[in-house]
Formats: structure tokens, C-alpha cells, sequence
């Protein structure tokens, strides 16, 4: 899966998913050694962390430095409940958001939006 393959199905999601945090955590692979455990018959078990329904987690993605800020509530009906923005280490007011995510399904999914496409500037 692309990084924007992963962001549609992000922006797609209803709720917080584990199919879509080990989407996530194999994109970023922002902590490799996140808890894994190594088996007698050779085989590994990796502990996904769970960024869609954490924001804790979610910003584990945050390209370190950076600014963020996560919101709910709406302004308009036809918008999504949940909006995060990432944003470069400066009070200018007038910064350009590095990236930006809407989400209905949770503030930690708008958030991992945010922070991928944040990744991608």
C-alpha cells in the first residue's frame, strides 16, 4: 500500500481500526522495537501500536519538532467532527500547515492523516 493509498483509506475509515494501524506502523515504522517478541521456530509477533484510536500513539508520527494541533466539533454539517493539522516549530500565525487531516472516525485517525502527509512536505 502507498503512502496515499494509506491516507484514502484513513480518510475513509469509520472508526479506529487495527488493519489500518498495522497499515500505519508499516509505512512509518517509526519504533521498530516496539515490543516484539522472538519465537523458538524462528518466527517474530510485533505488538501494533494502536494509532487510529490513540492520539498518545497517533503522535508517535509527528515528524519531531513540529507543531500540532488536534480539534472536534463542527462548523459546518457536511464536514467531518474530528480536524488535526501539523504545523512547522514557528509563532508566525501565517505558517502553511505541513500537513492536514478530517476524520469522522476518530481525532487520533484525523491525526495520523495529518502527520503522514506532514511526512510527505
Amino acid at each position: 500500500m502507498t503512502r496515499a493509498e494509506l491516507i484514502a483509506a484513513l480518510v475513509a475509515a469509520t472508526g479506529p481500526s487495527r488493519e489500518l494501524d498495522a497499515q500505519v506502523h508499516e509505512a512509518d515504522a517509526v519504533s521498530p522495537n516496539w515490543k516484539k517478541w522472538l519465537f523458538a521456530d524462528g518466527s517474530i509477533s510485533v505488538l501494533i501500536p494502536p494509532y487510529t484510536g490513540s492520539i498518545d500513539v497517533a503522535l508517535m508520527l509527528v515528524p519531531e519538532g513540529n507543531y500540532w494541533i488536534v480539534a472536534c466539533g463542527k462548523t459546518r454539517s457536511d464536514e467531518p467532527l474530528y480536524g488535526a493539522r501539523v504545523l512547522p516549530p514557528t509563532f508566525d500565525p501565517d505558517a502553511v500547515p505541513l500537513g492536514e487531516g478530517e476524520s469522522d472516525a476518530s481525532a487520533a485517525t484525523a491525526l495520523c492523516i495529518a502527520a503522514l502527509r506532514a511526512g510527505e512536505a
